[in-house]
């Protein structure tokens, strides 16, 4: 088996092979130890491969769930069964040298692959969105339908301006910058919110596992480092 990679944005297209006289044809995707890899290097047949699985294994979650099973022996059960399967493979970074020469590891950079979280909130977000919009401030605009964050600053600039067509009047705003904030919260703190917002106790748990117990790797040459 070979597989060729071509990270250019205009690939030449690749020489037939031929073996024994024939045409080897070129797989659309394949399985490697458990992951499923598209010619195009996307992550969206794998993902469906995984929550397939996940699902299926669900039932026996709620089978246990039925016969009134303790919480801790039915989040061992998630933990091993199900969770194992979906952070199969989950995150996983690549190193590339920024310059010609290598001298030493501080010549790589890390490039991540695209965000794994990002598909993750494509399965879950329906879930966790309906049963948080109940909770929603009517100035809400992000992750809310026909809302945009640019609606946020036009609402905002508006009531100003409305208000200083009084006399005399003034006003005092506050811009605090969270672009980088989840990169800095501590998961334990966010369940309890989420908690305090209604959101069901096993998702609570899976989102703390999720942003908890992920490990990252790192490969040079031949040789992956776990973070």
């Amino acid at each position: 088996m070979e597989m060729i990679v071509d990270f250019r944005k205009d690939p030449a297209p690749l020489p037939p092979v031929i073996l024994c006289d024939s045409l080897v044809t070129s797989a659309e995707s394949f399985r490697f130890l458990g992951t499923t890899i598209t010619k195009e290097l996307k992550w969206e047949q794998n993902i469906r491969s995984l929550t397939k699985k996940a699902q299926q294994r669900m039932y026996f979650l709620r089978q246990l769930k039925k016969f009134l099973l303790p919480v801790k022996m039915l989040v061992n059960f998630y933990t091993a069964i199900i969770e194992s399967i979906l952070t199969s493979s989950i995150t996983v970074w690549f190193a590339i040298p920024p310059a010609k020469e290598i001298s030493s590891l501080s010549d790589y950079r890390a490039v991540a692959l695209p965000p794994v979280v990002m598909c993750f909130k494509k399965l879950v977000w329906s879930h966790i969105a309906s049963l948080l919009l109940p909770s929603f401030d009517s100035y809400q605009f992000a992750y809310r339908g026909n809302r945009f964050t640019e609606d946020a600053v036009a609402t905002a600039l508006h009531a100003a301006l409305s208000h200083l067509e009084k006399q005399g009047s003034y006003v005092w705003m506050l811009f605090v910058d969270y672009s980088s904030a989840f990169n800095t919260i501590l998961p334990y703190i966010l369940v309890d919110k989420l908690e305090d917002l209604g959101l069901p106790n096993s998702t609570c748990m899976w989102i703390n596992s999720f942003l908890s117990d992920c490990s990252q790797r790192v490969r040079v040459g031949r040789h992956i480092y776990v973070c």
